[in-house]
Parts: structure tokens; C-alpha cells; sequence
């Protein structure tokens, strides 16, 4: 019996080791996660290539968490996009870093309500407006010609005159820009 007892314990010691072999930290650093590919999602007018030009995260190399937040805010930084993201899917086992990129709307018409006084041919009207068909629209850009109009309305007397601005969406991320001036006159 004694022998028997032996045993038991000596299977019972030889799974508590093999517990404490399998439980004992590791000094074993994880491989870092290699990147397979670089995906561009969501891009409609900005060429992939233009986009892909402002990352330094490159496929086949370990992912760099500094490298892809410094990619984000450059590609932000192109004045192209309303968002850009950032995650990391598996495609056949890989790792595939994706950029999702919202752009912004492009103009397709630029239109001044309510001018009376001035003309929107007017050189000084023309010069002031720095929001054009065909461009990417651009948030500097409209407060340029909002405090340009009111510059031009206020070198005329105008010096309440009021300008807003309003988008109007239109299909396939295209919109029409709405310059709605209000013109007071010096009392």
C-alpha cells in the first residue's frame, strides 16, 4: 500500500510540475504583428497613389502605432477628407493594415444670394471669392470669402453686411456652395 501510495503522489507531483512549467512567466517577447498590406478604403476623387505617397507605414514590416497616427494626421494634413481611420483586419491570415478615408464634397456651383449693391462680376467680388466649381471644398477657404465679402461690403458703406454660408448636397458627394448676403447699409 505504501508502495501504491508512492505512485500517486509521484503522478500527482509530476502534473502539479508540468502545471507550474506551463503557468511560470515567459521571458519571451511576442513577434510584432508584420503588416501584409496597406489598404486604401473610400477614396472616390483622390488617386490611392497620392494618398499611399504620404504613409511611411509600409507593407512587410512590423506595425509602428507612431508611424500609422503620423500617416493619419499627414493624409488629413492633404485638405482632401472630412475623416480618415485606421484598422487592422486579417485577410487569409495576414494582416492588413486599412486606411478608411471620407472625402470632402466637391463643389459643383458656387451661387451669391441677396448681392444687390455690388455686382458678383465686380473685380473686387471676384478677387474675394476663394471657393470654386470643380474644387474640393475647403472650410479656409469659405471663411476667406465670407470675411472678404464683408471686407468688399464694408469698403462700400456696407459696414453691417452680413454673409453665411450654406451647403447644399448634391448627388455623388457634390454640393452647391451658397454665399446668402444681407446687405445694411450705414444708417
Amino acid at each position: 500500500m505504501a508502495k501504491g501510495m508512492r505512485l500517486r503522489n509521484l503522478g500527482a507531483l509530476s502534473l502539479l510540475g508540468w502545471w507550474l512549467v506551463l503557468m511560470a512567466p515567459t521571458n519571451a517577447r511576442p513577434e510584432p504583428l508584420i503588416v501584409a498590406e496597406v489598404r486604401i478604403e473610400g477614396n472616390e476623387r483622390v488617386e490611392k497613389d497620392a494618398i499611399l505617397f504620404h504613409l511611411t507605414q509600409e507593407p512587410d514590416e512590423p506595425f509602428d502605432q507612431d508611424a500609422v497616427n503620423e500617416d493619419l494626421h499627414s493624409i488629413y494634413k492633404m485638405g482632401f477628407f472630412l475623416s480618415v481611420s485606421t484598422k487592422i483586419v486579417y485577410d487569409n491570415g495576414e494582416a492588413v493594415l486599412v486606411y478608411t478615408v471620407k472625402e470632402r464634397p466637391q463643389v459643383i456651383r458656387v451661387r451669391i444670394e441677396g448681392m444687390e449693391a455690388l455686382s458678383r462680376t465686380d473685380p473686387r467680388v471676384v478677387q474675394a471669392i476663394k471657393v470654386h466649381d470643380g474644387y474640393i471644398l475647403d472650410p479656409t477657404a469659405v471663411r476667406e470669402t465670407i470675411e472678404n465679402l464683408k471686407s468688399v461690403y464694408k469698403d462700400e458703406g456696407y459696414i453691417d453686411a452680413q454673409v453665411t454660408f450654406v451647403a447644399v448636397p448634391r448627388p455623388n458627394n457634390t454640393m452647391i456652395s451658397t454665399f446668402k448676403v444681407t446687405e445694411t447699409p450705414e444708417q
